[in-house]
This record gives structure tokens, C-alpha cells and sequence, in this order.
């Protein structure tokens, strides 16, 4: 990212308290198994027909099936059609296997490309993550910590690249008024914030987009995509402000995050 990334780590260095623990929490802090279930199993003989019936009972597309009392592959409830389990065995792809202490930013990105991933504990496959455990509270609380970080990182780059607000002519009128009401409202409050504090996410992200030694340092290649990643974000941020579902609309926004951790984590003085 050259001269513009190493300067950021170096904003980020000289006023980054407490760097160490934020990595901690980021790459470590939630694991696969803080959200897996337990990946319900049949021996290979069991009839076909019986074992999807159990499983549309308890709402299940996918079982573990085991061999000599070890899991070996997994049935999908659609399959179970017919013959035994073992007619129907998807052995298991090591490529979908991960540790229980896993961390779930790979978790994550494996999500992105299988609606599930099963976990191995004790040497033996006895969990399963899906799509839908990102809902989960862990998981909520850490993709929205990591939109606060990009948050942050933005008015970092803000104040670098444009020392003394000279980004103000970057935007429009509306936008600034909007900006020092909500600076004299807080310090009234005795709240002591600059301008850039008091910018929206958005405003932000739009100054920074019009900037093309930024943008394409972090992989924007026109003003255009950098407005998309904006939009997505803010998406994401209000579905999880809000309670609602991130594993649909804002999937692959949510995998793109993790994917990008740790050059997130670096600017930010890692």
C-alpha cells in the first residue's frame, strides 16, 4: 500500500493505546465455537426413510453419519431417498473441517463460499456452523465492532491527509451545516470533539472516495466502487443496529470484511 499505508500505521502507532488488545479481540476474540450446534449423527445402516424423518422432525438439512461409531461423512435430508445412510454418504471435504477454536473471521470466509462448515473437537467432527449462526450475538457484536474500526480508520485518514479541515470544500453546504450543529450540540454537552468527529459515516467515505491516491491503495478502482462498499456498510451497520438479518442481503459484505482483517488490523497500528 506504500507510503500511504505506512504513514497511516504510523498515526495509528503514535496514538494507539491499547492496539494489543484490539488485535486479541479481532483475529481471536470469538471462535467457531461460540456459535456452532452440535452436529446431530445416525449410524451408516440406518434406513434412509426413518432418518429423514427424524431430521424433518427437528428441521434439519444436514446430519453427520457415522462409521464404527466415528462421523465420516454427512447426509443431506434432500438425499434421503431410499437404501441406508450409507447409500447416501458425502464423505467429508477437509476444506469444510475446522478446529472449535477456529477463529471466526475464517469461519467467516469459508461461510462465504459453503452454507456450512463442520467443527472438529476432540479429534472427532461434532459441530456445525451454518449460515444462520451469524445471527448470533458474538458474531453480531464482532462484525459491528469491525464496521466502528473502518469508521475510525476513515477519520484517521481524514485528519492525515487533510490536516486543518481543508476537506471541508470537499463537501457540500447541507452536509457541513449538518456537521457543526451536531459539534456545537456536543460541546454544549461539554463534549469535546473536532469536526471530523461529527462527520457521518457517509460524509467521511465520500470526501475520502474523491481522493485517488487513498482509494486506490485500498483496492477501489473507481469512485464508483468506493460508493458501493460505502452503501453496502452502511447497510450492514443499520441491520445490525437494528436486529435485523445479515446473512442474506449483507453476506458478502460481512465476508469481505473478515477477508480483509488483517490489513484493517495494520492500518490501525497492528
Amino acid at each position: 500500500m506504500g507510503d500511504e499505508h505506512r504513514e497511516l500505521q504510523r498515526d495509528a502507532a503514535a496514538g494507539g493505546t491499547g492496539v494489543a488488545p484490539l488485535r486479541e479481540f479481532f483475529r481471536h476474540g470469538v471462535t467457531a465455537q461460540d456459535v456452532a450446534e452440535g452436529l446431530v449423527s445416525y449410524d451408516f445402516d440406518q434406513p434412509a426413510a426413518a432418518v429423514r424423518s427424524l431430521m424433518d422432525a427437528r428441521d434439519f438439512d444436514l446430519a453427520g453419519v457415522r462409521v464404527n461409531g466415528v462421523v465420516t461423512g454427512v447426509v443431506r435430508r434432500e438425499d434421503l431417498v431410499g437404501g441406508t445412510c450409507f447409500d447416501h454418504l458425502v464423505e467429508l471435504d477437509e476444506g469444510l473441517v475446522v478446529d472449535a477454536r477456529a477463529p471466526i473471521p475464517e469461519v467467516i470466509v469459508r461461510l462465504g463460499a459453503s452454507p456450512f462448515v463442520l467443527v472438529r473437537a476432540f479429534g472427532a467432527v461434532a459441530g456445525i456452523v451454518t449460515r444462520a449462526d451469524l445471527q448470533k450475538a458474538p458474531v453480531r457484536m464482532w462484525v459491528f465492532g469491525l464496521v466502528t474500526l473502518v469508521e475510525d480508520v476513515l477519520g484517521r485518514t481524514l485528519r492525515r491527509r487533510y490536516p486543518g479541515e481543508a476537506w471541508r470544500d470537499r463537501l457540500s453546504e447541507g452536509r457541513l451545516q449538518r456537521a457543526e450543529a451536531l459539534q456545537a450540540e456536543r460541546r454544549r454537552r461539554n463534549e469535546s470533539l473536532d469536526l471530523v468527529d461529527c462527520l457521518s459515516f457517509g460524509d467521511k467515505w465520500w470526501v475520502l472516495s474523491r481522493d485517488e491516491e487513498v482509494r486506490l491503495s485500498v483496492g477501489w478502482e473507481s469512485r464508483a466502487v468506493a460508493r458501493e462498499r460505502m452503501k453496502e456498510l452502511a447497510a450492514l451497520r443499520d441491520r445490525l443496529a437494528h436486529a435485523q438479518d445479515v446473512t442474506t442481503a449483507s453476506l458478502a459484505t460481512v465476508v469481505r470484511l473478515a477477508a480483509n482483517l488483517d490489513r484493517l488490523l495494520e492500518v490501525v497500528g497492528t
